[in-house]
């Protein structure tokens, strides 16, 4: 009240649990209003995957009266509030492909570490670290790929994972090290942070589909994202 602004309708649903979760995160009216807008401009495929993810609790035998989503791991998103921030400051533009970034994080992870609902994978938790990313706007992500390199969820534990820049050919050849430390192919997915205009389309996408299935167990799910990365 002592701000002067008036608060609108609490949002309902699963996507209400997702959207009320990604606001807390940004701490700014403007930030907020910014990736309101943005969330609510996703596509509804990425828009209904952002918010199941959300909506696990973590915990077994408790879960969101707004969603009726059980299973996990759950994933912990370390850095996603900084993140958030840097990118819904500037417009709502960034502030859509923030959020679009994150979706892929969680469908990475989600790669990873399939659905459970077993009783001891209802309480288990991942945490995901993109502190590579946090203060990175989408120019910067998607210029990796044109320099050769790629954006990777690597899975360096059975309850952690981090977002890490690797050369694209050492990715198709199956090497990935973290800190390090290698990485097993089949512990990696390669994230979808390209922009538009450099996404992999006709025969190039099947040939890039071709050159990784043989080189790599990496299953880095490529598809053609004509309109993902709009910069």
């Amino acid at each position: 009240k002592s701000s002067g602004r008036s608060l609108a309708d609490l949002p309902a649903g699963a996507e209400g649990i997702a959207l009320m979760r990604l606001v807390v995160q940004v701490q700014d009216p403007c930030a907020a209003s910014a990736l309101t807008k943005a969330f609510s401009m996703l596509p509804e495929e990425e828009k209904q995957l952002l918010s199941k993810e959300l909506a696990y609790s973590g915990v077994a035998h408790e879960r969101y009266q707004r969603a009726d989503c059980i299973g996990g791991p759950a994933f912990l998103v370390y850095y996603s509030p900084a993140f958030l921030r840097h990118s819904c400051s500037r417009d709502t533009q960034e502030a859509g492909v923030a959020v679009r970034v994150l979706t892929e994080v969680y469908r990475a992870a989600r790669v990873l570490w399939p659905l459970r609902c077993e009783a001891e994978w209802l309480e288990h938790e991942v945490a995901v670290h993109i502190d590579e990313v946090k203060d990175m706007f989408a120019s910067q992500l998607s210029s990796a790929y044109a320099d050769g390199k790629c954006w990777v969820l690597a899975k360096v534990s059975t309850h952690f994972a981090a977002v890490c820049e690797q050369p694209l050919e050492a990715v198709l050849k199956g090497h990935v090290t973290y800190a390090e430390t290698p990485i097993r192919p089949a512990d990696c997915e390669v994230l979808r942070l390209w922009a538009s205009h450099t996404a992999p389309k006709g025969r190039g996408l099947a040939n890039m589909r071709k050159l990784v299935r043989k080189t790599s167990c990496v299953h880095i799910g490529v598809r053609n994202m004509s309109d993902t990365m709009r910069t």
